[in-house]
């Protein structure tokens, strides 16, 4: 015979003919591919076009702690390979081996491990046991088709047209292949603050529009943290991020947070932060240090205790009142304080001096050093004994001047001020009265004027809804305002309400929808009172009956306290 002869089973009947069957040299070329060809092509596919990238950082097959990066700066996807970490019991417990990653790290390999410091950033996608073997398969039939293709004397024996046959089935084979690849790593593990939570992703888009990352991505939409996020709140700044026993935390710090506590959302930009703080400042009474100028930003009005400069804080070179987020920036330099006291404490060195005016003599012209109160000043010859040395008029007595040399009308009257961190109820309206008592002294009493309390907490409105029924708060009520902010948020959808009236009327719209996004809530209550309430040993003033009213609840607030201090002779209880 000139030519080979290729037969044809058909109908109880054999058929010769000089073209081969296609399907049957495909399927032999098939069982002589070795598996170990097909694990390599599905593992080829998976990491060159499958994964992906994004928002997610992806870590292909980590097997030891030191494979998996513990740093804060990105989310880590981590991929398990199929002999490492195939899922085959549904999912629900994690495999041991996502588990030992979840929970060490290690700066190299064989090196001692130690507890992951950064867990919120490390998830997991695992492989599922039971498809895998349509995937590898399909692998193995992808491999026997390009070999076939790459083979000249194959092909030798093929026609033009089972030729192009034949790259047209490379080109399906490659499309299920892939379809296949994102259809077995199915299983999602990510940090909750109970551990790892297990949920299944769908990446199966036949024409490999989606990748893996982007599933991930998809899945987790509503705790993912972009550029256009917008302010956190202050209250989730409280009760997420900042770290309770200290006054302050620099911005690297802040952003670091995302990173180690489980169940937080992955920061994916910055910028929420950055717009965080400058509102913080704003708005809520906070502070921020720019170590690398040198400047204080801050824009309250009153003066900090631990300035000791007779010029107004404010004016110092060192010193803005305003920010913008542009000028927030992230970094171990930069550092936001929860009171401007503390930034003084730590800065006072590095913070200038407001420019002095020189003060002269009103009689001589002669300077005038270190000057008291207003103009007119007088120098030391010019100043009687009997001179106000505020405002210049003359008294009749010496006795009249306090130890400044100040008239009675000159002299400023002696107040309290105080506040106090978020905290628990009890603890913080007993150390306000403290502070309010300590500043009074012997012979003296602290009066209440204002107080402002910040309910905080896991659920801020039933707190709030709690302290505002309680006899102490119910017995002051006409001198209470109550203001409430809250808001809602994701990236298609915003829900906001706000609030400014009377306890009562607060209790009929304390009930609050379910969230369903990200939380922004402040309620203050505010008293203010027309007489103010005197702080004596007999405990009938608001802050001993709330300290009281609350001292068994679980209950946290912020309290800001001030009033003015008077003589006990003076003082009608």
């Amino acid at each position: 015979m000139d030519v080979a002869c290729y037969f044809l089973y058909e109908e109880e009947r054999l058929r010769f003919k000089q073209e081969p069957n296609l399907i049957r040299i495909i399927d032999q070329r098939i069982e002589s591919t070795p598996e170990a060809s097909a694990h390599s092509r599905f593992q080829n596919r998976l990491t060159s076009k499958e994964i992906g990238d994004g928002g997610f950082q992806p870590v292909e097959f980590p097997e030891s702690p030191a494979d998996l990066p513990d740093t804060p700066d990105t989310p880590k996807l981590a991929v398990m390979h199929p002999d490492t970490a195939a899922v085959e019991d549904g999912g629900d417990t994690p495999p041991n081996r996502v588990t030992q990653l979840y929970e060490q790290q290690a700066a190299k390999h064989e090196g001692e491990t130690e507890t992951r410091i950064y867990k919120n950033y490390a998830l997991f996608l695992a492989p599922d046991a039971d498809r895998m073997d349509a995937a590898i398969d399909e692998a193995r039939r992808l491999e026997a088709i390009e070999a076939l293709l790459d083979s000249p004397e194959q092909k030798a024996d093929l026609s033009s047209e089972q030729i192009e046959e034949l790259r047209e089935r490379s080109d399906e084979a490659q499309l299920m292949l892939g379809e296949l690849v994102r259809n077995v790593y199915r299983h999602l593990y990510y940090p909750d603050r109970d551990g790892l939570t297990h949920i299944t992703i769908g990446a199966t888009e036949s024409n490999g529009g989606t990748t893996l990352v982007d599933a991930v991505q998809t899945t987790l939409e509503d705790k993912i943290v972009k550029r256009d996020a917008g302010a956190r709140g202050s209250a989730h700044v409280q009760q997420k991020l900042w770290q309770q026993t200290q006054d302050a935390m620099s911005t690297e710090a802040l952003v670091n947070q995302y990173a180690k506590k489980p169940g937080l959302d992955y920061l994916f930009s910055t910028k929420p932060i950055r717009e965080t703080v400058s509102s913080l400042v704003s708005d809520h009474g906070y502070a921020y240090w720019d170590g690398e100028s040198g400047t204080a930003y801050w824009a309250g009005t009153t003066e900090p205790s631990t300035w000791p400069h007779p010029e107004p804080f404010a004016e110092s070179p060192d010193v803005e009142t305003s920010i913008r987020d542009s000028e927030v920036q992230i970094g171990g330099a930069f550092v936001v304080y929860r009171e401007i006291d503390a930034l003084v404490d730590d800065h006072l060195d590095e913070i200038d001096r407001p420019e002095q005016t020189i003060a002269t003599c009103a009689e001589c012209g002669a300077e005038v050093e270190n000057p008291e109160g207003s103009e007119p000043y007088y120098c030391e010859e010019h100043q009687s004994d009997t001179t106000c040395r505020s405002c210049g008029k003359e008294v009749d007595s010496e006795q009249l001047l306090d130890e400044r040399g100040r008239c009675q009308e000159c002299q400023p009257e002696e107040s309290w001020e105080a506040s106090k961190k978020m905290m628990s109820a009890s603890r913080a309206f007993s150390e306000v009265r403290r502070d309010a008592e300590s500043k009074a002294g012997t012979d003296r009493t602290p009066l209440i004027e204002e107080v402002t309390i910040q309910v905080g907490g896991e659920d801020p409105f039933q707190a709030a809804k709690f302290v505002s029924q309680r006899p102490g708060f119910k017995a002051r009520e006409d001198a209470v305002t109550v203001r409430m902010q809250y808001e809602t948020r994701t990236d298609d959808g915003t829900y906001s309400a706000e609030f400014t009236g009377s306890p009562s009327r607060f209790r009929d719209v304390i009930d609050q929808p379910g969230s369903f996004g990200n939380d922004r809530e402040t309620i203050q209550f505010r008293f203010q009172f027309d007489e103010p309430e005197p702080i004596t040993d007999e405990g009938d003033d608001l802050l001993a009956a709330l300290d009281n009213d609350l001292d068994a609840g679980n209950i946290d607030v912020r309290v800001e306290g001030r009033g003015p201090i008077r003589a006990s002779s003076e003082v009608t209880v």
